[in-house]
């Protein structure tokens, strides 16, 4: 049998070594949290008699980067994970397995950057409230609540990361993109947002059930390199966005088709 072929590192990944975070990096999370909380409701309410800011050049450009990251991480990351998985034994294993935090710098290296990144996100947000766009509790409580789960997650060094961040950086790196576009004023079909959100509620069936394998292998007895209770957070934070974004999706493409759309379709 070949033996896998080594990657090409750069130097930053080469040179990269995980941090031993501690326990502070949670309640760090969790103050960037509240600060952010203050941010998007504050914001508002010193926006209301204020005209909204336009920010269109940075937006774009702010669309463009964030773009550029999650393909990075993707083409990085992807490729070593499936390397990675390909030498477990079984699903379940390599779900639960947590030696690549060690065993492999390059994805230690981009799922440290991508943990980092859910506080640069927050940005998004700025945007919306300094556009006086609105900002919905899907849009918020998604950016509040990823945040301090990645930040606890690589603090215990949990397995089931890698999987919950590349599938989110799979779906980055065709939202921004479009979000992008949208921003430069080009036409894009509308029926790219519904695939977009249809895509991201299967990031959510797929989070659910990658959190059920690792609770059925602790609740077993069996190895899982992750404490019952962040695959509890997890699956509680799946589900929410799960309900949330299919809350979104059908009043979005579904309650705001014109009614003689439904009534022809009825007929």
């Amino acid at each position: 049998m070949d033996t896998p072929r080594q990657a090409i590192m750069f130097d930053f990944e080469a040179n990269f070594t995980l941090p031993n975070y501690d326990r502070t990096l949670r309640s760090t999370s969790i103050g960037f949290g509240v600060v952010y909380l203050i941010i998007v409701f504050a914001g508002q309410m010193l926006m209301r008699p204020r005209p909204p800011f336009v920010l269109r050049s940075l937006l774009i450009l702010w669309n463009v980067l964030l773009s550029i990251f999650s393909i990075f991480t993707v083409v990085r990351g992807i490729p070593e994970l499936l390397k990675f998985y390909q030498e477990k034994r079984d699903f379940e294993h390599g779900i639960c397995d947590n030696s690549y935090y060690t065993e492999n710098k390059i994805i230690s290296f981009w799922l440290n950057m991508f943990v980092w990144s859910k506080i640069i996100e927050f940005v998004d947000t700025v945007f919306l409230v300094l556009r006086k766009k609105p900002v919905i509790l899907l849009h918020w409580y998604h950016h509040f609540i990823t945040a301090i789960f990645s930040f606890f997650s690589i603090q215990e060094r949990a397995a089931p990361l890698i999987w919950f961040s590349l599938t989110n950086a799979v779906i980055h790196s065709v939202m921004y993109p479009y979000y992008a576009l949208r921003a430069l004023d080009l036409k894009v079909p509308g029926n790219v947002g519904m695939a977009i959100t249809s895509s991201q509620l299967l990031q959510m069936v797929f989070g659910c059930y990658i959190s059920f394998t690792c609770h059925s292998a602790l609740a077993s007895g069996r190895y899982c390199g992750a404490s019952q209770e962040n695959v509890y957070f997890a699956m509680w934070l799946y589900f929410s966005f799960f309900v949330l974004f299919a809350h979104f999706f059908y009043k979005a493409y579904i309650a705001a088709k014109p009614a003689k759309d439904r009534v022809k379709k009825s007929r």
